[in-house]
């Protein structure tokens, strides 16, 4: 019974900050009203995670690094850690983003 508290515990202060502090964005701080809103949107979310679907079909994830006038510097992308990308903001279709912790 102790062994399995003991468990129960590590593993929550192990997992627990991980949860707690996920980047979200808030529904909030989208929004579409802007003439470039994918632009808008991008450069609120500096330094958070986002997924984009580009027109061909494709969804690239990454931390948003900088936004430029055209296009969109990704870091770490999503399993390719180590990679960065620059993406045409004519090229993104959607902005997908992470609004509620889980």
């Amino acid at each position: 019974m102790v062994r399995a508290s003991f468990l129960l515990l590590s593993f929550s202060l192990v997992f627990l900050p991980v949860v707690t502090f996920a980047e979200t964005a808030t529904s909030d701080s989208m929004t579409v009203s802007d003439a470039k809103p994918v632009k808008a949107n991008l450069e609120k979310l500096v330094g958070k995670s986002v997924t984009l679907k580009l027109s061909s079909g494709e969804e690239l994830g990454g931390k948003v690094s900088k936004v430029g006038p055209e296009a969109v510097q990704l870091s770490e992308l999503t399993g390719r850690e180590y990679f960065d990308a620059v993406v045409p903001l004519e090229k993104i279709v959607a902005l997908i983003v992470r609004t509620k912790a889980g």
